[in-house]
């Protein structure tokens, strides 16, 4: 009687992804318009790249049946399969994967979607206040010498960081 080595392999394929940078804003401007997903496996495997929003249900499909061994890195510019610009909010990224003998594998990743300009509202010291849709203000130097209509004008020099974090007490980001 001859014998027959089988190999079995029940073990699921490794796979680790990442999303970067979260959150990310598409509105074109030049600054973290898209975000990348990258993705490593353990051994060769057929993948599918979704993303989901919070109901689950799929709104862009980067890779359907992929083959790929090794590395994959995806771009997304936050758009839905038919090219719409996708509203603000929390999106899942899901990677299954299936190696060839049949095992799968699965991992989700949160991006963030924020297209809405930072708003900055600034007050100066005659109490006038306003909003500005811009991530650095910054006022004219003090001109104690200058005047218009009989008042003498007096600024002072704020800076706002694009995260909100104020440098002048005078400054609120909303």
């Amino acid at each position: 009687m001859a014998t027959i080595s089988v190999l079995v392999d029940n073990t699921p394929p490794g796979v680790h992804a990442r999303v970067a940078p979260s959150p990310f804003s598409p509105n074109r401007d030049g600054r973290k318009d898209s975000t990348a997903i990258a993705v490593a496996v353990t051994e060769p495997v057929t993948m599918a790249v979704r993303v989901a929003s919070r109901s689950g249900r799929t709104v862009r499909m980067p890779a359907q049946e992929r083959s790929v061994e090794g590395r994959l890195r995806l771009r997304w510019e936050g758009r839905n399969d038919g090219g719409t610009r996708l509203r603000n909010g929390a999106y899942s990224v899901v990677v299954r994967v299936r190696d060839l003998a049949g095992n799968g594998a699965s991992t989700r990743k949160r991006v963030v979607v924020d297209t809405a300009p930072p708003r900055l509202f600034w007050r100066a010291e005659a109490g006038v206040v306003g909003a500005v849709p811009s991530p650095s203000v910054s006022a004219p130097p003090t001109r104690p010498d200058r005047s218009e209509g009989g008042f003498a004008l007096t600024t002072r020099t704020v800076a706002v960081s694009a995260d909100g974090g104020n440098k002048s007490p005078w400054v609120q980001a909303a």
